[in-house]
């Protein structure tokens, strides 16, 4: 099954693509997590390609995690080029925000699928309701 996702087929390439384009462009222009927009749409590809359920939202989770590390250091670099980052703070922040991902995701690693999948939802919904 996962040989189907490596292959990588041209629509498969595309969609990719375009997701990526617009969590990129809305993290770096808002500071929104890409994980927000990822996470249920590589949930949903997922389980289109045939994936089990049961493990397409920690597959999404992490391979999201993983591309926000590259929109992160992009965003980060155009920042600081303009002086926006506050390094104090972000050394200050640091230390418990490495310190909470790990004690993160050893939850997400233990929690039942359909629990992690529903706790996903109600945090990606939550913030734009509450913006209006």
């Amino acid at each position: 099954m996962l040989d189907q996702i490596l292959q990588l087929q041209p629509v498969l390439v595309i969609e990719l693509l375009v997701l990526g384009l617009v969590a990129g462009f809305l993290a770096g222009l808002l500071g929104i997590g890409g994980g927000m927009l990822m996470v249920p749409f590589l949930t949903w590809i997922l389980n289109a390609k045939g994936f089990a359920p049961d493990i397409t939202i920690k597959m999404a989770v992490a391979t999201s995690l993983t591309t926000i590390c590259f929109t992160s250091l992009s965003s980060v670099r155009a920042h600081h080029k303009k002086g926006a980052v506050l390094w104090p703070i972000t050394w200050a922040l640091a230390p418990g925000i490495l310190i909470g991902s790990f004690i993160g995701a050893q939850f997400a690693a233990a929690l039942p699928t359909k629990l992690l999948s529903v706790f996903s939802r109600y945090l990606s919904l939550t913030p734009p309701c509450k913006c209006f």
